[in-house]
Parts: structure tokens; C-alpha cells; sequence
């Protein structure tokens, strides 16, 4: 009540804002359709014969999932309360709300998680008796087994909801018999027998076909794999093959080179020195020296003058690219000197050469080929020509020739090794090498039949495939391993489900099944019917703001409203639960237990019938 007054105290001047509201009614139906659909998901998987562990830890992290969010969503309207106390700042608002609401969530998450894992550590005492009732469970389910007092074997051909959510409730039972586990595994034997004579008539039969089926389209893909490999591998051998007559050509392709190659770069050097030559002889010819003779002796007589100065630098940069100092032209007294004009026009073309030329102008064949920038062209073009990876320290020897040729022949077969390998990688999704036996080929499926069918059985079945004989599948392997997979499995001692780690996780299952499933289907039902209390109670408050009603209904209708709904969705249900005695037939849950709290649940049991039937017929509708 003081809640209550308290909300009612700041909701006189802190409303919930009606986009508040709308998005809170979206969110919490939006949640109900999911818990609904969780809710009825848990009771077919509660009486499912043989769930699979995977199937019961995904129900109970979604499970844990929605309750998390169904919790949260009944404490957002107090924190939007608590922060409109405080700011009207929109963003802020939202910011806490999100930020406050995820960490509910995880808290609220993560304290579901640790309380099941609790129940499980201290309930571990419970393993051998969890298992075995929760074998009994699904020898009910599977209509093989019943209880007199409890559900009787002739109901079990028509198990009404109400059965199914008691069955989910059989640690009732182990409290009511505490023999009950005692007896189930006095009769292990028969049960066994009985298992699996069931078993071997039905499932053992009707799916040795689907085993054997499987098993041979597994030898069949392997084969024809092997088939297309050895295609595969003949096309490639053939390109390996024509890669390697090229061996043949290199003596052929060197001997090109020494012919034609070799000889062209030299004659390139030596046609560019005498084109050099000629050019400098036609600079010195009798007819250009006078033509520089007189230009130069008309600069001398005038060279006073500074219009004379500005046409010899002008005349000397248009020759020769810069000035020339006029003493150079001069000789024995003589201004201009025409042996002088001749050897100082030849000094500047030898000098323009060393400057523009990579070669010296003097090289011999020898010192040619041996120059650096020479076999930088040639590695450059026989790189080029021939696809190889010559060095520039290449000595122009045939044996250097040959070694990067045979490189690039291995280089090319290696390549096209591997391509064939990604190709074989892509294909079969598998790391193959070329070149394989049938028996090395197939090793790279042993991996995955030893970890389909366990090391045993994966070696026995692996031998048939390399043997090519698979006529001893029934009896060499199905049958056994039928029988190790099922009947061994069935019986479990106490001291296995107490040390064995692979048994303590099934017997951590089984307690699971046994307690942590009827809490989740109680956790479910009362998030559920408190989110639909909720949801009423904001659609009245729209209705009486649309009408103009709301402070009359916040001040004297809500309080009286949502106490009679919380009154009538608990208690109503309990009553019709206690006046059609919906635990009439389960005669064992109607006698006093000397557990107050067995007492008390096996009384809420009456509301949780009830309850459950209105959200079974949901999640079919929604279904």
C-alpha cells in the first residue's frame, strides 16, 4: 500500500506521458505473444520423449530471456516516474530508461542463470533419482508406463493438458514415493529387455535401411570423388607433361639470344657512337669552322661593344647550351684560332656525351656487356621474353641461362599443382594433395566419419570404405553399435552419475527437467498475468484521459482497480482450481506431504491448471 500511495503521490504531478504509454502497451503484448509461445513450447518439450540437451538449454536461456524482459518491463513505469521527479529533459529521460532498463535486464538475467545453476549444484544429491523419474517421465509420455495413483497407463492414450503439466511436475511424485526410484531400478534388467526389444522391433529395424542408406551415399560420394580426382589429376599431368618437353628449347632459345639478342644490343651502342662520330665530323667539316671563324672574329673586333658581348652569349648558348669564356678560342696570339675553334667544338661534344649517354664512348665488346645498365636491358628483356626471374649478376653463360629456365618450369608446374589443389580444396572442401593413392585420398574423410560415429565405430566403418566392402555393415557395425548406443546408455549406476563426467552433465539435465521446468512454466504464467494486469490498467488510463477522467481515476479508480485485478487473477483461477478439483484424478497429490512447501505448491497447482489451460489455447490460436 505505502507503494502505491507513493506512486500515487508523484503521479498527481508527474503523468506518464501518453507516447509513454502507447509504446509500453506495444512492448509489453509484444512480449505476453512471445511468453505465451514460450510458455506452450515448454509444455510440448516437457513431455517430449528423449529431449535432446541442446533443446533444453535453448528453452531455458529463452525462457530466462523473456522473463528478464517481463520484470523489466513492470519496473520501467516506477523508474519513468522516478526520473520525470527529477528532469523533464526528453533525452535524458530516454537515456536512463534505456541504460536503467538494460541493466535490469542483465541483472535480472544473469540472477535467473545463477539460480538455476544454484538449484542444480544443490540438488546434485538428486541425479540418480532425477534420472530415473525422468526416465519413467518419458515411459509415460511414450504411453509404456504409468502410475495407479498418480496418472494411470489407460489415460496415457489420451494425456489431457492438465496430465502434461502434472507429468511436468513429477518430482511430486518422488516426494510423495520415496521408493519409487528404488523399484524403477530393481526392474533395470526388464526394463532394459523390454527397451530394447521395443527398440530393435521399431526403431532398430525401421532405420536400419535410413543407416544403411546413409552410410552407402557416403561410400558412393567418396567414390565418385576419387573418379573425378583421378580425371582431374590425368589433365593435369598432361599440362605438367607439355611444360616439361620445354626443356628441349633451351639450348635452342640460348643460342637465339647468343645470335640475335646479344649481338642487337651491341650493335645498338656501336651504330650510336659512330652516328656520334659523324656528327662531330660534320661539326669540324672546313665549312662550319669558317662559318664559327668569322662569327667569332666579328665578336672580337667589336668586343667593346656591348651589343657584340650579347650575340656571342647568345650565338654560345644556342650551340653549346651555355657561355663559353672567348679566351678559349683563341691560340698562339691568334683571336679566333681555327685548330682552336675544332678542338674546343670536339672537348664540348665529347662532353655533351658523357653527359646525355649511359655508356662511356669508348667501351669494347667485352667492357660492354659488362657494364651494368647493358645487363639491366638484357635480364629486363629475357625476363620479359621468357617469364624468368634472372638476376642483374646474370654472366650471360648458358649454365645461368639454364638454371632460370629450369625454374620457371618448376615455377609453372608448381603453380599449376596448386591450382589444381584450391580447385580440389573448393571442390570437395577438403586439404588434398595431387598425386594421391584411392587409400591416401580417402584418409581425408576419416576425420569426419570418427567424429560422426565415434572412434570405434568410425575405424570399423572407415575399414569398409577402404576395403571396398561394405556386406558386413549390419552385423559389424549397426547392430553393435545400436545396442552400445542405447541399451548401454540406458542403465546408469549412481556411482557413474555421481563421478563419471560425461554422466554427472545427463544427470544435471535430468534435474533440470525434473525441478527447473515447473519453475519455469510458474515464472512464466505470473510474469505473464502481471504484464496483462499492466496492460488493463494503462488502456484505462488512455480511455479515462480521452474522457477527461483521469485525475478521478488516478486518485480513487486505479488503486482499487489494480488491487482487485491482482485479487482476481490469483485468486479466481485458485478458486475455480479448488471448486472442479482439477486434482481429483491424481489421487497421490491430494494426500498430505510432511513438507509445508510441497503442501503449499501442490495447492498453487490448482491455479496454475487453470491458468495454463487459458494460455495453452492461446498459443494453439496463435499457433
Amino acid at each position: 500500500m505505502k507503494l502505491i500511495n507513493f506512486l500515487s503521490k508523484y503521479k498527481k504531478e508527474f503523468k506518464f506521458s501518453t507516447i509513454f504509454i502507447l509504446v509500453l502497451i506495444l512492448l509489453k503484448l509484444t512480449y505476453l505473444y512471445f511468453e505465451i509461445d514460450y510458455n506452450g513450447s515448454l509444455i510440448n518439450l516437457s513431455t517430449k520423449y528423449d529431449i535432446a540437451e541442446k533443446e533444453l538449454k535453448d528453452l531455458e536461456k529463452y525462457g530466462h530471456t523473456l522473463t528478464s524482459i517481463g520484470l523489466t518491463l513492470l519496473i520501467i513505469p516506477f523508474l519513468y516516474l522516478v526520473i520525470t521527479n527529477i528532469t523533464k529533459y526528453k533525452i535524458i529521460i530516454v537515456s536512463f530508461l534505456t541504460v536503467t532498463s538494460i541493466i535490469i535486464y542483465i541483472g535480472i538475467f544473469q540472477g535467473l542463470t545463477t539460480l538455476i545453476d544454484h538449484i542444480v549444484k544443490e540438488n546434485r544429491d538428486k541425479r540418480f533419482s532425477s534420472y530415473y523419474a525422468t526416465n519413467l517421465k518419458y515411459k509415460m509420455i511414450n504411453k509404456e508406463m504409468g502410475y495407479s495413483s498418480f496418472i494411470p497407463k489407460e489415460r496415457l492414450e489420451n494425456l489431457s493438458l492438465e496430465d502434461r503439466v502434472i507429468i511436468s511436475n513429477l518430482f511430486l511424485l518422488l516426494m510423495h514415493d520415496e521408493t519409487l526410484v528404488d523399484r524403477i531400478f530393481d526392474k533395470k534388467n526388464e526394463l532394459t529387455e523390454s527397451f530394447l526389444l521395443e527398440q530393435k522391433n521399431e526403431k532398430m529395424e525401421s532405420s536400419y535401411k535410413e543407416a544403411e542408406n546413409k552410410f552407402n551415399n557416403k561410400v558412393k560420394k567418396i567414390n565418385e570423388a576419387f573418379d573425378k580426382y583421378v580425371e582431374e589429376t590425368k589433365k593435369v599431368n598432361t599440362i605438367i607433361k607439355n611444360i616439361d618437353v620445354k626443356k628441349s628449347d633451351i639450348k635452342k632459345d640460348y643460342e637465339d639470344l647468343k645470335m640475335n639478342m646479344f649481338p642487337k644490343a651491341y650493335k645498338q651502342y656501336t651504330d650510336q657512337v659512330n652516328s656520334f662520330y659523324k656528327k662531330v665530323d660534320l661539326e669540324v667539316s672546313p665549312e662550319k669552322v669558317n662559318v664559327h671563324y668569322n662569327d667569332l672574329l666579328k665578336y672580337f673586333k667589336n668586343q667593346k661593344y656591348s651589343k657584340a658581348k650579347k650575340s656571342y652569349d647568345k650565338a654560345m648558348i644556342k650551340n653549346f647550351g651555355y657561355v663559353i669564356d672567348p679566351n678559349a678560342w683563341c691560340k698562339d696570339g691568334y683571336c679566333p684560332n681555327k685548330s682552336k675553334i675544332i678542338e674546343v667544338i670536339k672537348a664540348e661534344a665529347f662532353k655533351k656525351w658523357d653527359k646525355e649517354s649511359i655508356y662511356p664512348i669508348d667501351l669494347t665488346q667485352r667492357d660492354f656487356f659488362l657494364h651494368k645498365e647493358t645487363k639491366r636491358k638484357i635480364v629486363n628483356e629475357i625476363n620479359q621474353k621468357f617469364g624468368f626471374d634472372l638476376k642483374y649478376d646474370f654472366n650471360y653463360s648458358f649454365d645461368s641461362f639454364e638454371k632460370a629456365y629450369l625454374r620457371k618450369i618448376e615455377k609453372e608446374q608448381k603453380n599449376v599443382h596448386n591450382k589444381f589443389e584450391n580447385a580440389l580444396d573448393s571442390n570437395f572442401g577438403k586439404d588434398i594433395k595431387v598425386g594421391l593413392s584411392y587409400k591416401e585420398f580417402i584418409q581425408t574423410w576419416k576425420p569426419e566419419i570418427i567424429n560422426e560415429y565415434g572412434e570405434k565405430y568410425g575405424e570399423i566403418l572407415f575399414k569398409m570404405i577402404e576395403d571396398k566392402n561394405t556386406e558386413g555393415f549390419y552385423s559389424e557395425f549397426y547392430e553393435p553399435y545400436f545396442n552400445e548406443h542405447h541399451a548401454s546408455k540406458f542403465i546408469i549406476s549412481k556411482e557413474d552419475l555421481t563421478n563419471n563426467k560425461e554422466h554427472e552433465e545427463k544427470g544435471d539435465a535430468s534435474i533440470k527437467s525434473m525441478y527447473v521446468i515447473p519453475f519455469a512454466i510458474s515464472m512464466s504464467l505470473i510474469a505473464s498475468v502481471l504484464n496483462i494486469i499492466d496492460v488493463i490498467g494503462f488502456i484505462i488510463l488512455l480511455l479515462t484521459r480521452v474522457i477527461k477522467l483521469e485525475a478521478l481515476y488516478n486518485k480513487f479508480v486505479e488503486p482499487i482497480l489494480k488491487i482487485c485485478l491482482y485479487l482476481f487473477v490469483f485468486i479466481y483461477p485458485y478458486y475455480i482450481g479448488k471448486t472442479n478439483n482439477v486434482l481429483k484424478d491424481y489421487k497421490i497429490l491430494n494426500k498430505k506431504h510432511e513438507s509445508d512447501i510441497i503442501n503449499a505448491y501442490t495447492e498453487f497447482l490448482n491455479w496454475i491448471l487453470v491458468v495454463e489451460g487459458f494460455s495453452y489455447k492461446l498459443y494453439e490460436k496463435l499457433k
